[in-house]
């Protein structure tokens, strides 16, 4: 099959984390590459808007030799993923690729591409493959190229749930950028795999860069296993405004190598609920209502009426569910 081809190299720690990163973030989610011209192939360039939608395998380039220049690389994919967007910045005249995240895979680049095609020539190029019918999943990735990167815990996010509903992501800024909508005040679910093959004692630090989030897990992660999953349950601190931005920002620490590139966002956008609202402005009121009625009722000795009763009981309960549910005194 022809296919779009996006390398990562192991030429700078940013590269490496490129891939780190795409094994670590949720299908769906927006990852962005970045590139020089000569490195991109001219039939990728000659596709111009066409290369929007197209399907894209993503590899990590290793090189086989010192002089980055000549030698040769062998080629690892990592998974495939879909092109949203796609320009040229007239600043830096840099090409960036924005690419939504899809399943992990297992891709060969056959032998009859052109060498002109291929890294070091050519990093975002279109080549012939093939995909293997075995090892297509994050774990089989995670061990085809643990070797090649610095002492890391791998991590992946599954995905983020509200009981048993996958939440969707949301995308913005011409899909160069995704986030997952979360509601203030409910109970998520955070689910992460945890990859460490390598057997270390690196950790991985989640804080929130604006302290909107709340974690309920022993935070930094870490394993001795192998694999591992975890449920993490989140929530979220009450909103002075309607909608709030913020990220988790996953970071390694306790690495003897220099691990800072890889550090990884996960975009949040922290909402009110809806339904909240309007069971506040019901519950507010029928208070109201209830209290308005109050000065009209006799109150000299008399017994109180049904339709009294019947007010006193409204606005309790009105009163009640403020408290219960809004903690309004």
């Amino acid at each position: 099959m022809n296919l779009i081809c996006a390398f990562s190299s192991d030429a700078r720690p940013l590269y490496k984390a490129d891939i780190y990163r795409a094994l670590a973030l949720p299908k769906g989610y927006i990852l962005h590459f970045r590139y020089q011209r000569k490195y991109i192939h001219q039939d990728v360039l000659d596709l111009g808007t066409k290369i929007l939608g197209r399907k894209v395998a993503i590899f990590f380039s290793r090189s086989l030799g010192a002089n980055t220049a000549t030698t040769s690389y062998e080629n690892y994919s990592i998974r495939y993923a879909t092109v949203t967007a796609f320009d040229e910045s007239p600043e830096t005249n840099v090409y960036h690729v924005y690419m939504k995240l899809d399943d992990f895979c297992n891709v060969v680049i056959r032998n009859t591409n052109q060498l002109d095609y291929l890294p070091p020539n050519k990093f975002f190029t279109n080549l012939e493959c093939a995909e293997m019918s075995q090892d297509m999943s994050w774990r089989s990735r995670v061990l085809a190229i643990k070797d090649y990167l610095p002492k890391l815990l791998f991590f992946n996010v599954s995905g983020v749930f509200d009981g048993n509903r996958k939440i969707a992501l949301s995308y913005s800024n011409k899909k160069r950028s995704s986030h997952f909508e979360i509601t203030q005040g409910q109970r998520h679910i955070l689910k992460v795999s945890l990859g460490n093959p390598q057997e270390n004692d690196v950790h991985i630090e989640v804080t929130d860069k604006g302290d909107e989030i709340e974690l309920n897990s022993i935070n930094p992660l870490q394993t001795s296993a192998s694999f591992d999953d975890l449920e993490i349950p989140i929530s979220s601190k009450a909103l002075q405004v309607r909608r709030q931005s913020t990220f988790l920002k996953f970071r390694l620490s306790n690495s003897p190598d220099k691990v800072s590139e890889y550090t990884t966002n996960i975009e949040f956008d922290i909402v009110r609920s809806k339904w909240s609202a309007i069971a506040f402005g019901f519950f507010a009121t029928v208070a109201l209502a209830a209290f308005s009625a109050m000065p009209s009722m006799s109150f000299k000795g008399e017994p109180l009426q049904p339709h009294e009763y019947a007010v006193f009981l409204v606005w309790f309960l009105a009163t009640a569910g403020l408290y219960y549910y809004f903690n309004k005194k």
